[in-house]
């Protein structure tokens, strides 16, 4: 993707090259141990796991429920890559460079992950629509977000480069919510939130191919 001369550093945070990789857990080897050996990598900034224990919660927000076809999402700094020996136990599906910023809520982790909910959503483009007005469309989106959603923190992921394993989307997002309760009560946080956000988004995104669902976070150390 081509991005806008304008994209750089501005008031909403700070704009950094990060690597996305997209992975699928081999049937009989172990998450736990997988994850542990990429959070050891140098270079590494998280992985976010598949949550399948609260994916019933999408159902609040008439999203599908149904486990996505990946187990973790791995997010790397800059040039950083995973060496083959870690990727043994999965299959990469997809994988890519972003520029990223943070839009709001500071530490961009969650203050108690065992309650807190984080989503990720894999953004599509409305198909004709080209690289400067979607980047223009998404990043805007961010303070249409502010006003109607009710997440502590939200941060934007715009794809520029996409790797040789798979289809890519356009732009990843990361929500975080503290609670349950926040993800039910605060997504929305007024009666016209909902119709505000769905017109906006309307003019960018691609709601047949834009696919969402909830992840545990997991930090590197340090």
């Amino acid at each position: 993707m081509t991005l806008p001369d304008h994209l750089v550093n501005d008031d909403a945070g700070l704009v950094g090259r990060v690597r996305g990789v997209l992975l699928d857990l081999h049937a009989g080897s172990s998450s736990d141990d997988a994850v542990s050996a990429l959070l050891a990598l140098r270079g590494i900034l998280s992985v976010d796991v598949v949550d399948r224990d609260r994916l019933t919660l999408l159902s609040h927000r008439s999203m599908d429920p149904a486990p996505p076809p990946w187990t973790a999402l791995a997010w790397l700094a800059g040039d950083a890559r995973i060496p083959e020996t870690l990727l043994e136990p999965f299959d990469v599906l997809a994988s890519w460079t972003a520029h990223r910023r943070l839009v709001w809520g500071g530490d961009t982790s969650v203050d108690d992950p065992v309650k807190g909910v984080k989503m990720v959503s894999f953004v599509r483009r409305l198909d004709g629509l080209d690289d400067t007005t979607f980047v223009d469309r998404y990043m805007a989106h961010g303070s249409v977000a502010r006003r109607h959603h009710g997440m502590q923190r939200y941060r934007q992921n715009v794809v520029t480069t996409a790797g040789q394993d798979g289809p890519a989307p356009d732009a990843v997002s990361e929500l975080w919510f503290p609670t349950e309760e926040a993800w039910r009560d605060d997504f929305y946080l007024a009666p016209g939130s909902r119709d505000a956000v769905a017109a906006d988004v309307a003019g960018f995104l691609d709601r047949r191919t834009t696919s969402s669902t909830l992840v545990t976070e997991h930090l590197a150390a340090g």
